[in-house]
């Protein structure tokens, strides 16, 4: 038989995936031992961030996103371009990939913050 490194830890997508993995390795008496970290709801995320089930998650504050999409709307309306490297004011400069604009501004979220997040 073929013998598996021991699973270290797991990068999860889509905001249920944490704690759904964080409440599975608590049933099967590994929470703590496999490192559990991606895009998460605060809410959802905090029970688990705080027993540290989970090691930290990310996510966008939907406050920036509104903000994002309302300076690129307002630029657009008043006769701008989008353009690789336009500064977005408190969120940093913008990259263009084709039809898509990418800004790094993700939230770290951890059992330190995970309460004053608000959502």
């Amino acid at each position: 038989m073929r013998a598996y490194p021991e699973l270290k830890g797991m990068i999860l997508f889509g905001s249920p995936g944490p704690p759904g993995a964080a409440q599975a390795l608590r049933e099967r008496g590994a929470a703590g031992r496999v490192a559990v970290v991606g895009t998460v709801m605060p809410r959802h995320g905090a029970p688990y961030l705080k027993d540290g089930s989970v090691r930290h998650g990310t996510l966008w504050d939907p406050r920036d996103v509104g903000f994002a999409m309302s300076y690129i709307a307002r630029h657009l309306v008043q006769g701008g371009t989008i353009v690789d490297g336009m500064e977005i004011p408190g969120l940093g400069p913008i990259q263009l990939d084709g039809q898509n604009i990418l800004l790094d501004a993700m939230l770290r979220i951890t059992a330190d913050n995970v309460d004053a997040m608000g959502f």
